[in-house]
């Protein structure tokens, strides 16, 4: 894995605390930035690379700060749809937000 400097702030890959800009760091291109210290762990999350709504609570996640998961379902003509949807990482505060609304 090629160590750099951070470049900018965002999500660890796999804790999902803050990589601070100038920290030393594990980079790879399909998981994203990882803190030295969890260079050797498995990445747990894959991040959205787009600004996208929560598919539960609906609100706007920035990019890198939501779990990516595809949903296929069988479309009326036969053939399999595939969507990409986001939830927020911190469930709780998710749970919360639809107990509000």
């Amino acid at each position: 894995m090629p160590t750099i400097v951070a470049k900018r702030r965002g999500p660890c890959a796999v804790c999902s605390m803050p990589v601070e800009r100038g920290e030393v760091i594990t980079y790879e291109r399909a998981v994203g930035p990882r803190h030295m210290a969890c260079a050797e762990s498995e990445v747990c999350r894959r991040r959205n690379l787009f600004a996208m709504p929560c598919e539960l609570c609906g609100v706007r996640l920035q990019r890198g700060h939501g779990e990516l998961f595809v949903a296929e379902s069988l479309s009326p003509l036969g053939s399999w749809e595939r969507r990409w949807q986001a939830r927020c990482v911190d469930v709780g505060t998710c749970t919360n937000r639809m107990h509000t609304q």
